[in-house]
């Protein structure tokens, strides 16, 4: 704890008190996936964490996502044929919904976005679904809370989503 301490105390010369705190959790949340902390403060982690993310208000979402990018999707291209982006990201929708990994660790193995680093976290909290694009708005409005989708194909190609909240 001393060293977050001492991160948070350097960031505050630099930038708010809240990138601070949000530099200190995603630090926690690292330490917590790798199983370095004690199971008393992992436990005082998931208290916080349901006291400070209320549920989101309609229209809004916390969500992860694993992208599964093929050959001319919009954005950076893909080796992969439109086919072998369908069959990967079902098998990973099963893989998921099977609880054979978590969805964290599908998203840091498998995505083609930038989120994977986050576990394919979007966003810092509730996200608004309307500036999603419409299959992947869609999707996302009708899982329950855990639930995970099937794949979802976009222009940026195939999508499989967890609903976080």
């Amino acid at each position: 704890m001393g060293r977050i301490v001492g991160v948070c105390v350097a960031l505050l010369l630099v930038s708010p008190l809240t990138s601070c705190m949000q530099t200190a959790e995603r630090e926690l949340r690292q330490k917590a996936n790798e199983g370095d902390l004690a199971p008393s403060l992992k436990k005082d982690m998931q208290a916080h964490a349901k006291k400070s993310h209320p549920r989101c208000s309609p229209g809004r979402a916390r969500l992860r996502h694993i992208l599964i990018r093929h050959q001319g999707a919009a954005g950076i291209g893909a080796s992969r044929t439109i086919e072998q982006a369908r069959r990967l990201a079902k098998k990973i929708s099963k893989m998921a919904k099977a609880g054979q990994e978590s969805f964290d660790v599908l998203a840091r193995r498998f995505s083609d976005c930038g989120s994977k680093t986050e576990g394919g976290k979007l966003g810092t909290g509730c996200i608004r679904l309307s500036v999603m694009v419409q299959p992947f708005e869609r999707a996302a409005l009708k899982l329950k809370k855990g639930g995970i989708s099937d794949a979802v194909k976009t222009r940026y190609g195939y999508h499989v989503i967890q609903r976080q909240d």
